[in-house]
C-alpha cells in the first residue's frame, strides 16, 4: 500500500510539472500565438468581441509563446522606428517628436507573462508596405542596435515597453526589397551574447511558397532558431492543400512542409532549425485561403511528427480566438499526442 501511495505522489507531480506550458525547442508540441492586431475586429465593429489584452492570452494554459505585432517602419518621424498593436495602446502618449507609441500596460503584461514561464517576442515587419529591406550592412546593424536598446536588455530613452524585456525577434518581412536581412540578424545574435540572464530567441515568419526571397538568404547565412512557416493565404501550399498523411509535401503545387524540411537540412546555417506549422483561427482573417478545421489541423499535425524538424503549431491570431474559441485547446491536443508517442522509461511513462 505504501509503495502504491508512492507511485501515485510520483505521478501527480509529474502530472503537474507537464501540465504548464513551457516553450521547448526540444519537442514538438509547442504553440505560439500571435497578438497585437486583432485581427477580428477588421471585420466586426463591436469592442467587445475583439481583442483582450495580453495577459488573458498568456494565462490560457494552452499558449507556450506570444509573438507580439508589429514594428511595421524602421525609420519615421525622428529616426525613430513605429510600432502598431491596433487597438491595444490607445490613450497613451507618444514619444516626443516621434511616432513611436509608449505602452506601459503592454509592458506590465509581458512581465507578467514571462513571470507565468511564457516566452514573448516583437514581431517585425507583417502584411504593410511601410518598411522595406536596408541600403547597407552599416545601416543594418545600426537598426538592430536600435532595437535591441527598445526592446532587449540595454537601454534607450525610446523603449515602448520600459523595463520589460523581450525574449527575441520574429521577423515576418513580406516587402520587397528585403536587402541586408542577413546583416540585421548576425548583429542580433552577437547581441544577444551581452546576457547570459536567459536565452534569446531569433524566429522568421516566412510565407510557404519556396524560394522565400524576403528571407532565404538571411535564413542560409545566420543562425536561426526556429521559422513559423504561414501555411495560408498561398492556397497552392497552404495547410488546406494537404492530402494525407505520408505524402512527401515535396513541392509548392500541394502542402509543402517537407519542402520545407529538405530546405532546412540542405541550406539553412542552423540544419537543426525547427519548423511551427502557422495557421489562422477562422477563414475570415485569410482572405486568400489556408483555413482548416481543427480536425484537419489535428491530421495534419499527427503527420508532421515523422519530421524532425517539426516543433509545433502558430495560430494567426488572438482575438480570432473569440470566434473559433475551441481551437487552441484542439491545437494543443494534438500536440501534445504527437509529443507523447516517445520510448516508454523503466517507471512505464513517457519520456
Amino acid at each position: 500500500m505504501r509503495f502504491a501511495l508512492s507511485i501515485f505522489v510520483v505521478a501527480v507531480v509529474l502530472f503537474t510539472v507537464t501540465a504548464v506550458a513551457v516553450f521547448d525547442l526540444t519537442k514538438n508540441d509547442n504553440l505560439v500565438l500571435y497578438w497585437g492586431q486583432d485581427a477580428h475586429g477588421s471585420y466586426d465593429d463591436n469592442d467587445a468581441n475583439g481583442q483582450k489584452d495580453l495577459l488573458t492570452y498568456c494565462k490560457n494554459s494552452n499558449v507556450d509563446l506570444i509573438s507580439i505585432g508589429f514594428v511595421t517602419e524602421w525609420n519615421s518621424t525622428g529616426g525613430q522606428p513605429v510600432v502598431n498593436f491596433a487597438d491595444s495602446c490607445r490613450g497613451y502618449k507618444k514619444f516626443l517628436d516621434t511616432e513611436l507609441l509608449w505602452c506601459p500596460t503592454i509592458a506590465d503584461d509581458i512581465q507578467a507573462c514571462q513571470a507565468l514561464g511564457k516566452k514573448v517576442l516583437i514581431t517585425l515587419g507583417g502584411g504593410c508596405p511601410t518598411y522595406k529591406g536596408f541600403n547597407s550592412t552599416t545601416e543594418a546593424e545600426a537598426f538592430a542596435d536600435k532595437i535591441w536598446q527598445m526592446f532587449g536588455k540595454a537601454w534607450s530613452y525610446y523603449r515602448p515597453f520600459g523595463e520589460a524585456v523581450v525574449d527575441g525577434f520574429n521577423l515576418d518581412i513580406e516587402t520587397l526589397p528585403a536587402l541586408h536581412y542577413e546583416d540585421f540578424a548576425a548583429r542580433l545574435r552577437t547581441l544577444y551574447q551581452a546576457d547570459t540572464t536567459k536565452k534569446y530567441y531569433l524566429v522568421g515568419a516566412p510565407q510557404c511558397p519556396i524560394p522565400n526571397v524576403e528571407l532565404m538568404t538571411a535564413l542560409t547565412k545566420v543562425k536561426f532558431d526556429a521559422i513559423f512557416v504561414q501555411f495560408y493565404n498561398n492556397p497552392d501550399c497552404a495547410a488546406s492543400a494537404w492530402n494525407g498523411p505520408g505524402s512527401a509535401q515535396d513541392i509548392n503545387s500541394g502542402f509543402n512542409f517537407g519542402m520545407w524540411d529538405k530546405w532546412v537540412r540542405s541550406n539553412c546555417k542552423n540544419r537543426a532549425m525547427k519548423i511551427f506549422l502557422s495557421l489562422v483561427a477562422s477563414p475570415a482573417v485569410a482572405p486568400a485561403g489556408g483555413y482548416v478545421s481543427e480536425s484537419k489541423a489535428a491530421d495534419i499535425i499527427a503527420d508532421l511528427a515523422r519530421f524532425p524538424s517539426f516543433a509545433g503549431a502558430a495560430l494567426w491570431d488572438a482575438s480570432e480566438t473569440f470566434v473559433n474559441p475551441t481551437y487552441l485547446a484542439a491545437l494543443k491536443t494534438a500536440l501534445q499526442k504527437v509529443n507523447s508517442l516517445r520510448k516508454r522509461n523503466f517507471f512505464g511513462l513517457w519520456d
